[in-house]
């Protein structure tokens, strides 16, 4: 009797695990597409995550296909939620001084300088020009004030616009399986 309660808690944690690592990938509305157009980039959405600086955001691998320089600027960029308010994506000194309003006086002003010139510059937050035919990753972050407890996914489906265009409803769809 022992035996076979085991073997069935074994098959029920096993089918538990493997269900929990289905794969999911971002896609927008029923088209299954992960990737959009704004401002003459391509932009690949991974995935939603909390990040340790700048709080609930977006993966994005971000292509130029031109032979000619674009700028990428995630302020370019917002997003639709649920209850109907649309958020702006915030640069790398938004993100800095949000994840320094988050520390409250736990740090020194030096310290407290020093973290903020290195987040504002870091390459995954920034805006700028992005060489032609590249592609590079950053983060489009919605940023602290926004919900960052438990899976970022709740926040999901969001409508995401480039300008005041509407790119689509993003949500998560099952990873194709090859």
């Amino acid at each position: 009797m022992r035996s076979a309660f085991a073997v069935v808690l074994v098959e029920v944690t096993t089918a538990s695990v493997l269900f929990a690592q289905v794969p999911q990938r971002l896609a927008f509305d029923s088209t299954g597409a992960d990737t959009v157009s704004c401002e003459g980039l391509r932009l690949q959405f991974v995935d939603i995550r909390a990040d340790p600086f700048a709080g609930t955001g977006f993966v994005v691998r971000v292509r130029n296909p031109s032979p000619a320089s674009h700028v990428f600027d995630p302020s370019h960029l917002s997003a639709r939620m649920n209850n109907g308010r649309t958020v702006t994506f915030l640069s790398g000194a938004e993100v800095a001084s949000q994840y320094m309003q988050s520390q409250g006086n736990t740090v020194d002003q030096e310290e407290r300088v020093r973290m903020q010139r290195d987040i504002a510059a870091d390459p995954r937050y920034r805006a700028g020009a992005l060489p032609p035919n590249s592609a590079e990753v950053r983060f489009l972050a919605l940023g602290w004030r926004r919900r960052v407890e438990g899976d970022p996914a709740q926040l999901l489906p969001m409508t995401l616009l480039c300008g005041r265009d509407p790119l689509g409803q993003i949500g998560l769809a099952a990873a194709d399986h090859h």
